[in-house]
């Protein structure tokens, strides 16, 4: 089969090199035949192009110009142009579904990464306005109604999206954000004095970092805890709250290793009055259970609450909850022996990257006629 793989998103930084790229690479495992079109911000480097080509992806890498309204319609407009012959598409997000739709006469995967225009708004609050809003829900409910299947990251979402979107076909599945099981391997907690704490990624405004840092410090008055912030770029926003912490920065390469030396790790997504915290799951969950370690994130956040809940892998806690029993809690899953066990069940049940390309694929078997 040929996939025609469509995302806004880079492939050379973030969320398009752990995900979309080991996505590609796990269809090319299962001998279907990829054309995958991005995004990039910046010119693509010589190792990433034979990475692609060493395993036979084929690559369009488009130039993502600028942000903002007027960047959106210009990356619709190319991508329209540039859609490969193919078999099936498989849309990453709301707009490049709306691209695929309008570009070619292919039955369409709608992959719905999230309520887009809740999540936007609630980053950049001053960026939209009440005709962007009617044009993205009129560019939704266009997708809704004409895609042969679509996927989400989680099922909390799914009553909301069935009440917006009644057109919605039948098939779907219920695919997170998951992560190439190989790469992370689970080990027993190391014994060290004090407890290490680890906050992954680049937070963006969807996270609330001053909660996260005021929660951090609230545990070091009790325990000896030391605490590193790993990203991918180099911060110097003296304001982020997070920047009183150990900072390193890593390649996505480096983050397993990074996890396996940790003890916990850390999240804080900011509340929402909208539905956009239901349709979250990010990344780095699904890295830590992969590699055996239990996080500590906040309640509300897609289906975590049932699964920290269900397989005793974390905490998931409020702004208000004590922060000695917050701590209690915590070395009860510290000083389980079995805790790391629980986590990697979870990550193999649940975030393979591997069972996702898989997934994906019967769905296209069953939309392509």
């Amino acid at each position: 089969m040929r996939i025609n793989y469509l995302s806004f998103d880079s492939i050379s930084e973030g969320v398009g090199a752990s995900q979309i790229l080991n996505l590609a690479e796990a269809y090319r495992n299962l001998d279907q035949e990829i054309n995958l079109v991005t995004f990039e911000k910046v010119k693509p480097n010589i190792a990433l192009l034979n990475r692609l080509n060493s395993v036979g992806i084929n690559w369009k890498p488009l130039t993502f110009g600028r942000n903002g309204l007027l960047g959106g319609i210009s990356r619709i407009k190319a991508l329209v142009r540039d859609i490969p012959e193919g078999d099936v598409v498989h849309a990453r997000g709301d707009l490049p579904a709306f691209s695929g739709l309008l570009g070619s006469s292919l039955p369409l995967l709608w992959d719905i990464r999230s309520l887009w225009f809740e999540q936007r708004r609630l980053m950049n609050p001053n960026e939209f306005n009440k005709v962007v809003e009617l044009v993205l829900r009129r560019i939704n409910a266009y997708v809704s109604e004409n895609c042969a299947a679509y996927t989400t990251l989680t099922d909390a979402i799914l009553p909301e999206l069935r009440n917006r979107h009644p057109s919605l076909p039948a098939l779907h599945k219920t695919i997170p954000t998951c992560a190439d099981l190989d790469k992370f391997q689970v080990s027993k907690f190391e014994k060290k004095e004090g407890i290490h704490l680890l906050l992954l990624g680049n937070f963006n405004q969807l996270y609330n970092t001053t909660w996260m840092h005021k929660c951090i410090s609230q545990l070091q008055r009790l325990e000896r805890m030391s605490v590193i912030w790993a990203h991918d770029l180099n911060l110097e926003d003296k304001d982020n709250p997070l920047s009183v912490f150990n900072q390193t920065s890593v390649s996505h390469l480096e983050v397993p290793d990074l996890i396996r030396k940790s003890d916990v790790g850390l999240l804080f997504l900011k509340d929402s009055k909208d539905f956009s915290l239901k349709a979250a799951m990010p990344t780095k969950i699904a890295e830590f259970w992969a590699s055996g370690r239990p996080i500590i994130i906040s309640k509300g956040v897609g289906d975590v609450d049932f699964l920290i809940e269900e397989y005793k892998i974390g905490l998931s806690i409020n702004a208000f909850m004590d922060t000695q029993d917050i701590l209690s809690k915590l070395h009860e899953l510290l000083e389980d022996s079995e805790t790391p066990n629980r986590c990697r069940y979870v990550a193999e049940k649940y975030f393979s990257i591997q069972t996702a390309a898989q997934s994906y694929l019967d769905l296209f078997q069953r939309i392509v006629k």
